[in-house]
């Protein structure tokens, strides 16, 4: 990721390095006045919490406590047709004969057998071709570790499909504490049709498109989304002082509450920084949710 400070670019790493040098508060004001585009504060996570389940209690606790963020593959995702891509085969032979020539040398094919490796391909229709693409486009994805964030604490649909049925709870995220890592969440774009691989001419490019791709169903979660190459099903360990706040659900138990009180009195134990506690009730007029400390 690339962004732009002062008007100059640098990579997210050089800002972090940079900013993780300076108090809190010259961070946010740096931030806000510098950085673009600028990235909203906070991101969220609705969890559902059940307090007799030891495996649902340590999940939480791994967040909390200990920072770490379980990268899901897509192929564990909900929605079977998150990420899907349309994989063209657009430009004539010299394109083809380039692409091939490019992905011989990423797959570190020795210069002796490049030109039987190159000729292997060449033969093949762009149907089959196409073939092996979407295979290898699949299995690639499968690979993908991402961690998906919301952006809204008061969406009544996030709440009823991930913190089961408003029982839950939603933990808060402010992005500067942890901009190495919190910095590389991207915004989801949703529309009603795949993004397109152009994969002889502009295969990186629409790459990056396709893993923030969703139907334009989805809108509602307002998602930002980290994705790591090859890191499926592992974790992804951020400064877990980073979350400032949990929020219980509108129908939330108080044996939830009450494990959540303990998770952070191990926080406490450690010295990490204070975590707020709010909760969600139901607008007394309308549909929609309000917020109060707790």
């Amino acid at each position: 990721m690339v962004s732009k400070y002062k008007g100059d670019e640098i990579t997210l790493d050089q800002l972090a390095a940079y900013l993780d040098s300076r108090p809190y508060f010259e961070r946010r004001l740096l931030t806000y006045k510098h950085l673009r585009p600028r990235l909203p504060r906070f991101l969220y996570k609705y969890r559902s919490l059940d307090p007799e389940n030891k495996e649902s209690v340590k999940r939480i606790r791994d967040i909390l406590v200990h920072g770490d963020l379980y990268l899901s593959s897509p192929v564990d995702f909900n929605d079977p047709f998150d990420m899907s891509a349309n994989i063209v085969l657009t430009g004539g032979v010299r394109s083809k004969l380039n692409r091939i020539k490019l992905l011989a040398k990423s797959h570190g094919v020795k210069f002796k057998d490049r030109k039987e490796y190159i000729q292997n391909f060449m033969t093949k229709s762009n149907d089959e071709l196409q073939d092996i693409l979407e295979k290898s486009y699949s299995e690639h994805l499968s690979n993908v570790g991402v961690y998906s964030f919301a952006g809204d604490p008061k969406n009544i649909l996030m709440w009823s499909h991930y913190a089961r049925d408003h029982t839950g709870i939603c933990i808060q995220f402010e992005r500067i504490r942890n901009l190495k890592n919190l910095g590389q969440a991207m915004q989801v774009e949703y529309s009603e049709i795949y993004p397109e691989i152009d994969w002889f001419n502009k295969h990186v490019e629409t790459l990056t498109t396709t893993v923030l791709r969703k139907h334009i169903g989805w809108s509602y979660e307002k998602e930002e989304r980290i994705i790591l190459p090859n890191s499926a099903r592992k974790y992804l360990s951020i400064n877990a002082d980073a979350i400032t706040a949990v929020i219980f659900g509108c129908k939330v138990s108080q044996n939830v509450i009450e494990s959540v009180q303990n998770l952070i009195d191990e926080r406490d134990k450690i010295s990490l920084n204070p975590v707020k506690l709010y909760k969600a009730d139901q607008h007394k007029s309308k549909y929609a949710l309000s917020i109060f400390k707790y």
